[in-house]
Protein backbone atom coordinates (compact mmCIF):
# COMPACT_ATOMS: atom_id res chain seq x y z
CA UNK A 1 0.00 0.00 0.00
CA UNK A 2 3.04 2.61 0.97
CA UNK A 3 3.82 1.88 -2.98
CA UNK A 4 1.27 3.32 -3.74
CA UNK A 5 0.58 6.67 -1.98
CA UNK A 6 3.22 8.94 -3.84
CA UNK A 7 0.68 8.04 -7.52
CA UNK A 8 -2.57 8.89 -5.49
CA UNK A 9 -1.80 11.91 -3.41
CA UNK A 10 -0.28 13.17 -7.16
CA UNK A 11 -3.91 12.25 -8.56
CA UNK A 12 -5.51 13.84 -5.78
CA UNK A 13 -3.15 17.39 -6.30
CA UNK A 14 -5.33 17.67 -9.85
CA UNK A 15 -6.91 20.80 -8.59
CA UNK A 16 -7.12 23.40 -5.99
CA UNK A 17 -10.70 21.38 -4.99
CA UNK A 18 -9.20 17.79 -5.15
CA UNK A 19 -9.46 15.17 -2.85
CA UNK A 20 -8.20 16.99 0.28
CA UNK A 21 -11.96 18.79 0.01
CA UNK A 22 -15.22 17.14 -1.07
CA UNK A 23 -14.59 16.76 -5.25
CA UNK A 24 -16.91 18.80 -7.56
CA UNK A 25 -18.63 16.81 -10.04
CA UNK A 26 -18.35 17.82 -13.99
CA UNK A 27 -21.61 19.17 -13.85
CA UNK A 28 -21.45 20.72 -10.62
CA UNK A 29 -22.14 24.52 -9.93
CA UNK A 30 -18.72 26.25 -10.45
CA UNK A 31 -17.40 27.33 -7.07
CA UNK A 32 -16.09 30.99 -6.22
CA UNK A 33 -12.76 31.70 -7.53
CA UNK A 34 -11.62 33.40 -3.96
CA UNK A 35 -8.81 34.54 -6.29
CA UNK A 36 -6.97 38.02 -6.26
CA UNK A 37 -5.34 37.02 -9.57
CA UNK A 38 -7.35 38.84 -11.23
CA UNK A 39 -9.59 37.87 -15.14
CA UNK A 40 -6.82 36.20 -17.18
CA UNK A 41 -6.35 38.55 -20.70
CA UNK A 42 -5.08 36.78 -23.78
CA UNK A 43 -1.36 37.97 -24.28
CA UNK A 44 0.04 39.17 -28.02
CA UNK A 45 1.41 35.44 -28.40
CA UNK A 46 -2.38 34.05 -27.81
CA UNK A 47 -3.44 34.27 -31.60
CA UNK A 48 -0.49 32.41 -32.80
CA UNK A 49 -1.20 29.01 -33.26
CA UNK A 50 2.01 26.49 -31.71
CA UNK A 51 3.97 24.27 -33.69
CA UNK A 52 3.98 20.63 -32.36
CA UNK A 53 6.84 19.23 -31.46
CA UNK A 54 8.37 15.76 -32.75
CA UNK A 55 7.38 12.98 -30.67
CA UNK A 56 4.47 14.50 -29.82
CA UNK A 57 0.33 14.60 -30.29
CA UNK A 58 -2.59 17.09 -29.86
CA UNK A 59 -4.45 16.52 -26.87
CA UNK A 60 -8.17 18.67 -27.00
CA UNK A 61 -10.12 19.16 -23.95
CA UNK A 62 -13.12 20.68 -25.22
CA UNK A 63 -14.48 21.58 -22.41
CA UNK A 64 -12.39 24.09 -21.89
CA UNK A 65 -11.91 24.87 -25.34
CA UNK A 66 -8.79 23.87 -25.30
CA UNK A 67 -5.56 21.69 -26.17
CA UNK A 68 -1.94 20.72 -25.92
CA UNK A 69 0.86 18.46 -27.10
CA UNK A 70 1.37 15.18 -25.16
CA UNK A 71 3.90 12.58 -25.61
CA UNK A 72 2.83 10.44 -28.80
CA UNK A 73 3.31 7.20 -27.27
CA UNK A 74 1.38 7.81 -24.05
CA UNK A 75 -1.88 6.29 -23.92
CA UNK A 76 -4.67 8.60 -24.18
CA UNK A 77 -7.74 7.48 -22.26
CA UNK A 78 -11.20 9.29 -22.17
CA UNK A 79 -12.50 8.66 -18.71
CA UNK A 80 -16.31 9.32 -19.97
CA UNK A 81 -15.86 6.94 -22.62
CA UNK A 82 -14.07 4.05 -20.39
CA UNK A 83 -16.62 4.40 -18.13
CA UNK A 84 -19.60 3.99 -20.65
CA UNK A 85 -17.75 0.92 -21.98
CA UNK A 86 -17.28 -1.00 -18.93
CA UNK A 87 -14.53 -2.60 -19.18
CA UNK A 88 -13.09 -3.71 -16.12
CA UNK A 89 -9.95 -5.18 -17.44
CA UNK A 90 -8.86 -2.37 -19.18
CA UNK A 91 -9.38 -0.23 -15.99
CA UNK A 92 -7.74 -2.89 -13.74
CA UNK A 93 -4.71 -2.36 -16.48
CA UNK A 94 -4.54 1.50 -16.29
CA UNK A 95 -4.80 1.73 -12.77
CA UNK A 96 -2.07 -0.80 -12.56
CA UNK A 97 -0.36 1.32 -14.29
CA UNK A 98 -0.83 4.54 -12.14
CA UNK A 99 -0.10 2.31 -8.91
CA UNK A 100 -3.14 2.93 -7.89
CA UNK A 101 -6.25 0.60 -6.69
CA UNK A 102 -9.24 0.25 -9.67
CA UNK A 103 -11.58 1.78 -6.83
CA UNK A 104 -8.60 4.90 -6.82
CA UNK A 105 -8.44 5.01 -10.32
CA UNK A 106 -12.42 4.78 -10.92
CA UNK A 107 -13.04 7.86 -8.80
CA UNK A 108 -10.17 9.88 -10.45
CA UNK A 109 -12.09 9.35 -13.45
CA UNK A 110 -15.11 10.86 -12.10
CA UNK A 111 -13.51 14.47 -12.74
CA UNK A 112 -10.97 13.73 -15.34
CA UNK A 113 -11.46 15.14 -18.58
CA UNK A 114 -8.30 13.16 -20.26
CA UNK A 115 -6.17 10.86 -18.97
CA UNK A 116 -2.45 10.13 -20.64
CA UNK A 117 -0.17 7.17 -19.59
CA UNK A 118 3.39 6.27 -20.27
CA UNK A 119 4.52 2.59 -21.15
CA UNK A 120 4.78 1.44 -16.82
CA UNK A 121 8.17 1.35 -15.57
CA UNK A 122 8.74 -0.88 -12.14
CA UNK A 123 5.32 -0.40 -11.71
CA UNK A 124 5.03 3.27 -12.09
CA UNK A 125 4.14 4.70 -15.35
CA UNK A 126 4.56 8.36 -15.78
CA UNK A 127 0.92 10.44 -16.66
CA UNK A 128 -0.66 13.80 -17.51
CA UNK A 129 -4.01 14.49 -16.41
CA UNK A 130 -6.23 17.11 -17.64
CA UNK A 131 -9.68 18.29 -15.68
CA UNK A 132 -11.76 21.80 -16.32
CA UNK A 133 -12.00 22.84 -13.16
CA UNK A 134 -15.19 24.49 -11.27
CA UNK A 135 -12.97 27.99 -10.87
CA UNK A 136 -13.67 31.39 -12.47
CA UNK A 137 -9.91 32.28 -12.18
CA UNK A 138 -6.55 31.28 -11.68
CA UNK A 139 -5.91 30.01 -7.98
CA UNK A 140 -3.31 32.44 -5.96
CA UNK A 141 -0.27 31.00 -4.55
CA UNK A 142 -1.43 31.04 -1.44
CA UNK A 143 -4.08 28.61 -2.32
CA UNK A 144 -2.07 26.37 -4.09
CA UNK A 145 0.20 26.36 -1.50
CA UNK A 146 -2.17 25.28 0.97
CA UNK A 147 -3.69 22.61 -1.13
CA UNK A 148 -0.54 20.82 -2.35
CA UNK A 149 1.09 21.48 1.30
CA UNK A 150 -0.32 18.34 2.99
CA UNK A 151 0.75 16.11 0.24
CA UNK A 152 3.66 17.10 -0.49
CA UNK A 153 7.27 16.58 0.15
CA UNK A 154 9.14 19.66 0.73
CA UNK A 155 8.62 23.45 -0.81
CA UNK A 156 5.76 24.21 -3.13
CA UNK A 157 7.35 26.19 -5.87
CA UNK A 158 4.88 28.65 -7.93
CA UNK A 159 5.20 30.48 -10.72
CA UNK A 160 3.53 32.72 -13.44
CA UNK A 161 3.83 32.68 -17.14
CA UNK A 162 2.51 33.54 -20.60
CA UNK A 163 0.87 30.51 -22.88
CA UNK A 164 -0.18 31.00 -26.35
CA UNK A 165 -3.74 30.27 -24.45
CA UNK A 166 -2.88 33.57 -22.31
CA UNK A 167 -1.55 33.53 -18.63
CA UNK A 168 -0.90 30.29 -16.97
CA UNK A 169 0.22 29.46 -13.22
CA UNK A 170 2.25 25.93 -12.40
CA UNK A 171 2.73 24.71 -9.28
CA UNK A 172 5.86 22.54 -8.78
CA UNK A 173 6.17 19.67 -6.18
CA UNK A 174 7.79 16.51 -5.16
CA UNK A 175 5.98 13.64 -3.51
CA UNK A 176 7.45 10.71 -1.65
CA UNK A 177 7.00 7.61 -0.14
CA UNK A 178 8.91 4.65 0.12
CA UNK A 179 11.34 3.97 -2.45
CA UNK A 180 9.20 5.42 -5.03
CA UNK A 181 9.78 9.15 -5.57
CA UNK A 182 6.97 10.93 -7.99
CA UNK A 183 7.68 14.46 -9.16
CA UNK A 184 4.56 16.90 -10.18
CA UNK A 185 3.43 19.94 -11.74
CA UNK A 186 0.30 21.45 -11.66
CA UNK A 187 -0.57 23.49 -14.38
CA UNK A 188 -3.80 25.68 -14.72
CA UNK A 189 -5.17 28.10 -17.48
CA UNK A 190 -8.08 29.86 -18.46
CA UNK A 191 -9.85 29.28 -22.07
CA UNK A 192 -12.61 30.16 -23.44
CA UNK A 193 -14.90 27.54 -22.19
CA UNK A 194 -13.60 27.00 -18.74
CA UNK A 195 -10.26 26.81 -16.08
CA UNK A 196 -8.19 23.37 -17.37
CA UNK A 197 -6.10 21.87 -14.83
CA UNK A 198 -3.53 19.74 -16.39
CA UNK A 199 -1.02 17.94 -14.19
CA UNK A 200 2.37 16.06 -15.12
CA UNK A 201 3.81 13.65 -12.64
CA UNK A 202 6.97 11.66 -13.53
CA UNK A 203 9.06 9.79 -11.63
CA UNK A 204 12.16 12.07 -12.44
CA UNK A 205 12.51 15.62 -12.16
CA UNK A 206 13.85 16.73 -15.16
CA UNK A 207 11.21 14.60 -17.33
CA UNK A 208 8.54 16.36 -15.53
CA UNK A 209 10.33 19.73 -16.12
CA UNK A 210 10.21 18.92 -20.01
CA UNK A 211 7.08 17.91 -20.38
CA UNK A 212 5.50 20.68 -18.51
CA UNK A 213 7.96 23.05 -20.68
CA UNK A 214 5.99 21.56 -23.96
CA UNK A 215 2.52 21.45 -22.01
CA UNK A 216 3.08 25.45 -21.58
CA UNK A 217 4.57 26.18 -24.72
CA UNK A 218 1.39 24.24 -26.71
CA UNK A 219 -1.49 25.16 -24.63
CA UNK A 220 -3.57 26.90 -27.06
CA UNK A 221 -7.40 27.21 -28.10
CA UNK A 222 -8.80 24.12 -30.24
Amino acid sequence: MKRRLPALAALCALTVTGCTQAAPTRDGTPAPAGSTTGASTPSASASSAPSLPSGYAWHPVEDAGLRFAGPAEWVAIDPEELAAAGDDAMMKDLADRMGVSVSQFRAVMTNADLILTAPPKDGFADSINAIVVPLTDLPTEAQLTAQLGSLVDGDVTYTATETPAGRAVMARYAIAAGNLAVQGSSIFVKGPEGVLNVTVTTRDAARTEQVSAVVLDSLSET
